[in-house]
């Protein structure tokens, strides 16, 4: 499970970098497609990554630890319970990108500019998020 942890840390670098340069890029109005299909790949990967540990994020992190009376670390579970909810709403952002990414039309670039903060805000916040629980207690 560690080595599952680690991966999804990785994946979750990746994300956030790839979508920092790319709304850098987009403000600077250069090519961003690569950007794009990067960060949703890493969003991909980092988010079925999540599925897979959450089990036992559950059972032996949340359940053993967080929701034991007494511990007063329910606020890190619901802070763990927030960032999945934003997580959730990263996968349709990063979707949109790879498609308005696509798009020609310049009355779409506002919308495009606009999605890609989004994500950008979404990731930063979840990873910021992510590092704080784990810092209490990690799977593993």
């Amino acid at each position: 499970m560690r080595a599952l942890l680690v991966i999804h840390a990785v994946c979750a670098t990746v994300l956030v970098a790839a979508a920092t340069h790319h709304l850098i890029w987009c403000l600077r109005r250069r090519e961003t497609r690569l950007f794009a299909v990067v960060a949703a790949s890493a969003y991909a990967a980092t988010f079925l990554l999540g599925l897979v540990m959450y089990p036992g994020y559950k059972l032996h992190v949340r359940a053993e630890y967080f929701d034991r009376p007494g511990v007063g670390l329910a606020w890190v579970a619901r802070l763990f319970d927030i960032k999945e909810m934003w997580m959730l709403v990263g996968v349709a952002l990063a979707g949109s990108l790879v498609l308005l990414s696509r798009e020609t039309d310049r009355r779409a670039r506002p919308l495009y500019v606009g999605v890609s903060a989004l994500l950008f805000v979404s990731v930063w916040g979840a990873a910021l998020m992510g590092l704080v629980v784990a810092s209490y207690k990690a799977v593993g």
